[in-house]
């Protein structure tokens, strides 16, 4: 029997990165933003204001499938599922800056092959009085403006009291490649 994937066309955008990333190798898999959390952070509520933005966001649970034959792969748009949120101790990462540094270089290393289908990765380093949180999805997802809203998007569900303190949910990235 065939094997079918039900899922969206790239936008022009992605179609661009997939093949630069195949002219070039080295090209990146996955891009990341840093966060620097000051103050108290209440983990658990960092957790369920991040799972909201995963609900929120289609392109946060989509991975990209291909069947035998395909030059292209498709947008296969997952239903949203509670995100795990990776610690790392403060043993694990030192506070020292030239040893943070270097784990700052080294974290991509620690992301599933892009062939897993998962897409964001979050990752919560407590330091002293303040925390990293290191959020990465796959290149063919983000750039700086995406990184820009969704880090916004995420201090306001965090801050927020109320659950959806946010405009009414924007249109969805596989609508717009369409």
């Amino acid at each position: 029997m065939a094997q079918k994937i039900a899922g969206f066309r790239l936008s022009p955008q992605q179609q661009q990165h997939l093949s630069l990333r195949q002219e070039h190798p080295q090209f990146p898999h996955w891009s990341h933003c840093v966060l620097l959390c000051k103050g108290d952070l209440q983990t658990r509520r960092l957790v369920q204001a991040i799972n909201s933005l995963v609900e929120r966001h289609e392109i946060l649970h989509t991975s990209f499938q291909s069947l035998a034959g395909m030059n292209v792969p498709l947008q296969v748009i997952a239903d949203a599922t509670a995100l795990p949120l990776r610690h790392w101790q403060a043993k694990q990462v030192s506070t020292d800056r030239t040893a943070l540094h270097q784990f700052l270089r080294t974290w991509p290393s620690h992301l599933p092959d892009l062939s897993s289908g998962e897409c964001l990765q979050a990752t919560f380093i407590p330091l002293q009085d303040q925390a990293l949180l290191i959020l990465a999805l796959p290149a063919l997802c983000t750039d700086a403006a995406t990184w820009q809203l969704l880090s916004q998007e995420l201090r306001c569900l965090y801050e927020s009291v109320q659950p959806m303190a946010l405009a009414p949910a924007p249109m969805q990235y596989a609508d717009l490649a369409e």
